[in-house]
């Protein structure tokens, strides 16, 4: 149950009480980066580190503040930030206000597909049924998706490479790469094709979830987030099955629908 818990966290000093406010997907996996970093030294936070460095790891605890949606979570690590005034040297170790850097999510994005700008990262994220985390990871990697500034800076034939770049192709020569297809067996690539491909779409059917309120760019990403089973997620599309998979944090079972292109 430790796994992909969503929501705030709280690295405190028990000395004299300042925090650390954080958000994260996968909070478990964050607390971990952050100790790796913090002993070795190497944490980007220089008041954490140097604080870590004074008291020693024993004086430091972990805390969850609360689990969230992605889709509030950049919100509420604001909200925390502000009610434990992290930003004060006096009080915590916060070096931003937060919300996976204020910069990013501004930033006016465009999708590369239909044309559309959207004002923000936010905006753009709720439009398209994903979270924040997820938009900002598809504007990076230019996955139908690019912030404004960046699309301006391409000419006509680097735009149009973005907006004609496939996907399937391009993950399918990545899979080859890693295996050769004579260690992989008929079944695996079968089934490696019918996830990457469609009859209206070259890319993954886009899925939802309304019990965990996301969306996912085909079964692969769910299983890969949740380990829930591809072909029991396709059979509750095709209506086989009325759920598959569980939510990880209430339990509840989990309904899928194909989403419009």
């Amino acid at each position: 149950m430790e796994k992909y818990l969503c929501g705030i966290y709280c690295i405190e000093n028990i000395i004299d009480n300042r925090k650390y406010i954080g958000l994260s997907r996968d909070i478990y996996r964050r607390w971990g980066e952050h100790k790796s970093e913090l002993r070795r030294g190497t944490h980007a936070n220089v008041y954490l580190q140097n604080a870590w460095n004074k008291y020693g790891e024993d004086n430091f605890e972990f805390n969850i503040v609360e689990l969230c949606d992605p889709f509030v979570v950049c919100d509420r690590e604001r909200y925390y930030i502000a009610e434990y005034h992290t930003l004060s040297h006096e009080n915590g170790y916060n070096l931003t206000r937060g919300g996976e850097n204020a910069s990013t999510t501004n930033k006016i994005v465009i999708s590369l597909l239909s044309g559309t700008v959207y004002e923000s990262v936010k905006d753009a994220a709720r439009n398209n049924n994903v979270a924040d985390i997820t938009m900002i990871d598809w504007c990076r990697k230019y996955y139908n998706f690019m912030y404004l500034d960046t699309y301006n800076s391409m000419d006509n034939n680097q735009r149009d490479y973005y907006k004609n770049f496939d996907w399937t192709t391009f993950m399918h020569e990545k899979l080859s790469k890693a295996h050769s297809r004579d260690n992989l067996s008929e079944e695996t690539l079968s089934k490696y094709k019918e996830c990457t491909s469609g009859k209206n779409n070259p890319r993954a059917t886009p899925i939802y979830s309304p019990e965990l309120n996301e969306s996912f760019w085909g079964a692969k990403e769910v299983f890969d987030k949740y380990g829930i089973n591809r072909g029991s997620i396709a059979s509750c599309i095709s209506g086989k099955l009325k759920h598959a998979g569980k939510h990880p944090i209430t339990g509840e079972p989990l309904t899928w629908q194909k989403l419009e292109k």
